[in-house]
């Protein structure tokens, strides 16, 4: 069989021999991607994360990032304090998140407060990841 030759960029041989690998892999780095990584308790999401950390790869995790909102002296924790009051503080002065916890999962208007503190700063610090 006669191979086509489109202005000699085709012959037989380029079209019956395997590929290597720099034809086609890309020259140019893969883009980044953006995983979210999701699911119910005790899914299994902590353990998938370990596991892409061990593979180097960065993560940002949301319920750490909303745990640092409420680091004691943040203005976060402040506006909290003041909303929910002492009650939802140990001996120490520290926030108990048990009680708060029990205060916002009881009462969804509350709940929904204190997203709406702590959501905004969890998306500043997951769109400048």
């Amino acid at each position: 069989m006669k191979s086509v030759d489109w202005q000699g960029m085709v012959d037989s041989t380029s079209l019956t021999a395997p590929l290597k690998s720099s034809e086609w892999l890309s020259k140019q780095p893969a883009p980044q991607r953006i995983i979210g990584l999701t699911g119910g308790i005790a899914t299994g999401k902590s353990t998938v994360a370990q596991l892409l950390r061990q593979q180097g790869i960065p993560l940002a995790d949301a319920d750490q990032l909303a745990r640092q909102a409420l680091t004691r002296g943040s203005l976060i924790e402040q506006r909290v304090i003041q909303h929910f009051g002492t009650e939802i503080l140990d001996e120490q002065g520290s926030l108990n998140r048990r009680a708060l916890g029990q205060t916002i999962f009881a009462n969804p208007e509350q709940r929904r407060w204190l997203e709406e503190q702590i959501h905004p700063v969890v998306r500043q610090e997951l769109f400048f990841f």
